[in-house]
């Protein structure tokens, strides 16, 4: 089962609520406030975002939810055998002139010396 986004309970953001008054009691400087709260945050963004990990990888890999994707995918997609080679066949016919004719002057220019000289 899928947790909420937020599933915390109010007892994780007791600690937010009572900085205030332990930094109070320890006569510590106010400005402690801020970076304490900052990082309690921080640590419960690193539980949400573990949580949300850990979510999508069981969505991800739900044979149920992969199922339904497949359906909706072209042909291309999973069978090789369709298009594709039909597409790629006629762009290499459209594009075989220009690169025969690149391809020979690359030969002519950078090769050929080469070959003269040994």
């Amino acid at each position: 089962m899928l947790q909420g986004t937020w599933a915390f309970t109010p007892l994780m953001f007791l600690p937010l609520m009572l900085l205030p008054y332990m930094i109070a009691y320890l006569r510590l400087s106010a400005l402690w406030v801020l970076p304490l709260a900052f990082i309690w945050l921080s640590y419960l963004h690193n539980i949400k975002m573990r949580r949300d990990r850990a979510n999508a990888l069981k969505l991800a890999s739900d044979p149920a939810t992969l199922g339904a994707i497949m359906k909706h995918l072209p042909a291309w997609f999973y069978d090789s055998d369709v298009e594709r080679s039909a597409w790629m066949t006629a762009v290499l016919q459209k594009m075989w002139t220009a690169v025969s004719g690149m391809t020979e002057k690359i030969v002519m220019t950078y090769v050929q010396p080469v070959l003269a000289c040994a």
